[in-house]
């Protein structure tokens, strides 16, 4: 009698386990709420690569800055070039495995642990975009281990798109209770992104539902020091007041949500960079450094715009089929490895030596 066996490296089986692999990942990440593939989103997905290619060109047409011909004088005279700043985003290939090893040793369990070596993959994925995501975004220099930070080296914040907690004016100044974060910091950040400075472009905002958005991401110490601030003006006060106004069902305090302040939504996030290479975000690859370069108890919140940091993938699948499972067996099929690896790239948007879209917050904040 004849079988229709679908059997372990299948290639139904593969591409099965990859989009499960893939969408599973991303769901469980934050990077998951500002990737998409339009220029409307903080993380951009091109496509440029899908045909073949290691990297990608970007350019950024400079703002024309003549001041125009009046009357009848001739035009022609005063022609303008048109010119760009380029940015250039890698990507390579980063694989995982993991080893099933007996069919004794599946014997003596209930579960399947085919099922939890993807459960382990997925959460291997996923601590690994958002990982790459926020060094990138928070121009995490210290972790120069490429595997980390999206497969492209990070760039530091530039000057101009890096705000410090109170009078400091570097990392290693933020030693005191007085450099905490505050709402005065995402005030700051707004303004800065809606009005431009020499050689710093305003920050386009993201559109949703027809309203402009920002988008800011803290470090639980920071969103701490926001929460517990009692003093006048800051956000335990504007909370209570919105729940005196009837804003009870989804206020912040309530719920748990860090909320929206002006037109920036707030979100935290663990792997914010934070701290020296002896604090907890060591174990993630966020941390700031050793405690000599004045990091200890400094988070960086990281502020952003639209195309803030740009996404791309290797040919090699379609979305969201990024991810490539491979399973082999050996040892007389008593051993089964399985391979998830993907070829992408992250990396924050900077162009003339500035960062397009992102404005780091740098304070205090050694928790509770």
């Amino acid at each position: 009698m004849a079988q229709t066996i679908i059997g372990v490296n299948d290639p139904q089986t593969n591409q099965a386990w990859s989009k499960k692999c893939f969408v599973e990942s991303l769901k469980e990440t934050l990077m998951d709420r500002f990737v998409g593939s339009g220029d409307n989103n903080a993380i951009t997905v091109r496509d440029e690569l899908k045909s073949g290619g290691d990297r990608i060109t970007i350019s950024l047409r400079k703002q024309l800055s003549g001041k125009g011909v009046m009357g009848d004088a001739v035009a022609e005279n005063q022609a303008e070039a048109l010119s760009w700043h380029t940015d250039k985003l890698y990507i390579d290939q980063l694989r995982h495995v993991v080893n099933v090893t007996g069919l004794m040793s599946q014997q003596r369990v209930p579960y399947s642990k085919r099922n939890e070596a993807n459960s382990g993959l997925r959460d291997w994925w996923s601590a690994r975009f958002d990982t790459s995501f926020l060094n990138q975004a928070a121009g995490n220099t210290a972790q120069t281990e490429l595997e980390y930070t999206g497969l492209n080296p990070c760039i530091a914040p530039t000057t101009g798109r890096w705000l410090f907690g109170g009078t400091a004016t570097a990392e290693s100044g933020l030693t005191s209770v007085t450099e905490k974060f505050t709402l005065q910091h995402i005030d700051k950040c707004v303004l800065r992104a809606r009005v431009p400075s020499p050689g710093h472009p305003p920050i386009r905002a993201i559109r949703i539902g027809g309203k402009d958005y920002y988008i800011m991401v803290l470090h639980p110490n920071q969103a701490f020091d926001l929460r517990t601030n009692m003093s006048e003006g800051q956000w335990v006060k504007l909370q209570l007041a919105a729940m005196q106004g009837g804003k009870i069902n989804d206020n912040p305090l309530i719920t748990g949500a860090l909320g929206q302040y002006g037109p920036v939504l707030l979100y935290e996030a663990a792997r914010v960079p934070f701290g020296d290479n002896t604090q907890a975000n060591a174990a993630d690859k966020t941390d700031l450094g050793a405690p000599a370069a004045g990091t200890t108890n400094v988070a960086r919140a990281v502020f952003m715009g639209a195309q803030a940091l740009g996404m791309a993938f290797g040919r090699d699948g379609g979305w969201p089929e990024k991810l490539r499972w491979v399973e082999v067996l050996k040892d007389g099929e008593n051993q089964l490895n399985i391979f998830a690896g993907m070829i992408f790239g992250v990396k924050k948007m900077v162009f003339n030596s500035v960062d397009y879209s992102t404005i780091v917050v740098s304070t205090y904040s050694p928790g509770s």
